[in-house]
Formats: structure tokens, C-alpha cells, sequence
């Protein structure tokens, strides 16, 4: 008696979907460094939008990569002006 041998693929398919909301408001402000009204995000939207991490949007905010000014709670905000730019 033969024995017949069957092959099996298995396709395994993947998605993600990433949602940010943001805690604080929308904060509308000229940036300091390239004097534009622009849209201020938190540093954990900009690492999303980067596709990045947080510390990695701290190393381009300490390199003077991106844009940013404090809040009245010492929380950097991001320009997302200097964001759009990195995109």
C-alpha cells in the first residue's frame, strides 16, 4: 500500500490600524524657530505620525530636528509644521 503525501499552505494575513487621540486640546501657536502659525502636537502624536518612538522624537528635539516650546505644565509640544517637513 502507497501512501500519499498532501502539502498545506497557510497564508496569514495582517493588519494594523492606529488611532491617536490626544489628551490636551489643539493648540494653535507660532513656533519660535520658524515663525509660523502651526498646529502644536504632543511628542507621542509626532513619534505616531514619524512612525517612530517618544525617545526617538526627543533625540530630534535635543539635535534641533524638530521644533518645539513647553507648555504651561512643562509638557514639550512638537511643531508639527517641522514634522510634516521630516515626513
Amino acid at each position: 500500500m502507497r501512501l500519499r503525501k498532501e502539502k498545506t499552505t497557510i497564508t496569514i494575513e495582517n493588519y494594523r490600524r492606529v488611532l491617536t487621540r490626544s489628551t490636551l486640546e489643539d493648540v494653535e501657536a507660532r513656533c519660535t524657530y520658524c515663525s509660523v502659525v502651526t498646529r502644536m502636537i504632543s511628542p507621542g502624536e509626532a513619534a505616531t505620525l514619524l512612525r517612530s518612538n517618544v525617545r526617538e522624537i526627543f533625540r530630534l528635539i535635543e539635535s534641533g530636528s524638530i521644533h518645539f516650546s513647553e507648555s504651561f505644565n512643562e509638557m514639550p509640544l512638537v511643531c508639527s509644521n517641522s514634522v510634516r517637513i521630516l515626513r
